[in-house]
């Protein structure tokens, strides 16, 4: 079983993206810029196809509470995991379907109340400053991997989770935003300047080393600055990758043949 231990986790730790990596032509501050646009868009979902990257968030569950005022989470942790009855509420991806998953994040945008210092955030040096300081004077963080079947402890990722910041960016809020609402700080519809920084890994990234199939559990999370807190459990099932349906009869898109109108060089 050591063996297999070993394997997996060897697996999991060659198709991590590295700090400086480039996957798809992309860094990580690009993936980060993307994320946090999928995050405010009216479809934070993954969809299942195929070259999909499959981008995670976490506990967002925030409301006003009626008797004080004060945005509260309403959900102790992200539960998307199998419930006490064994049914299955996580996601089906591929065997090469990255995943990204921001541990701790922090995004704002000029013109945005600063939730802890109470002042508005003028400018894209104030957001700098005010995502820095929420990573940065944060607590406790958790990023673990397991696999159901294998008699093994759970990978810890953690010395795997590194700083990284965007490019200050465009960001939409779609007005039928669905997580727009339940952030910490709600933010209304509009195109904002905008920065943000996050703790994050990215998994299955390589193009020789696949995760395997089977079921697999992911935990993530961590302490910020002030009460803020991020808790996950993601549950997801690898299936294998057939590659892309193949939709014309074979030689349908073989080259032209143009000898007859062309000479030979």
């Amino acid at each position: 079983m050591a063996d297999a231990c070993d394997a997996f986790r060897n697996e999991i730790l060659a198709g991590i993206l590295r700090y400086d990596g480039i996957f798809r032509g992309l860094t990580y501050g690009d993936y980060l810029r993307e994320w946090c646009n999928w995050i405010h868009s009216d479809t934070p979902s993954y969809r299942g196809y195929r070259g999909e990257i499959c981008y995670l968030q976490g506990n967002l569950s925030y409301y006003y509470d009626k008797d004080t005022g004060i945005r509260v989470q309403a959900e102790k942790f992200q539960n998307n995991g199998r419930d006490m009855d064994g049914n299955f509420r996580g996601l089906v991806v591929w065997t090469s379907t990255a995943v990204f998953v921001p541990v701790m994040a922090a995004f704002y945008s000029v013109s945005e109340t600063d939730p802890y210092d109470g002042g508005e955030l003028q400018s894209l040096a104030d957001c700098q400053f005010a995502c820095r300081r929420d990573i940065y004077e944060g607590g406790e963080r958790w990023c673990t991997l397991e696999k159901k079947g294998l008699d093994c402890d759970p990978i810890d990722l953690n010395a795997n989770v590194l700083y990284y910041e965007s490019p200050s960016f465009k960001l939409t809020v779609s007005e039928k935003s669905l997580l727009a609402p339940r952030f910490e700080v709600p933010i209304h519809p509009n195109t904002y300047d905008t920065f943000t920084a996050v703790l994050a890994v990215m998994l299955n990234t390589s193009n020789t080393h696949f995760l395997s199939e089977g079921e697999y559990r992911l935990r993530y999370g961590g302490f910020g600055r002030g009460l803020y807190k991020n808790d996950a459990i993601q549950d997801f099932n690898v299936r294998p990758d057939l590659g892309w349906p193949k939709i014309s009869p074979p030689g349908a898109h073989l080259p032209p043949d143009h000898s007859a109108e062309v000479p030979p060089l």
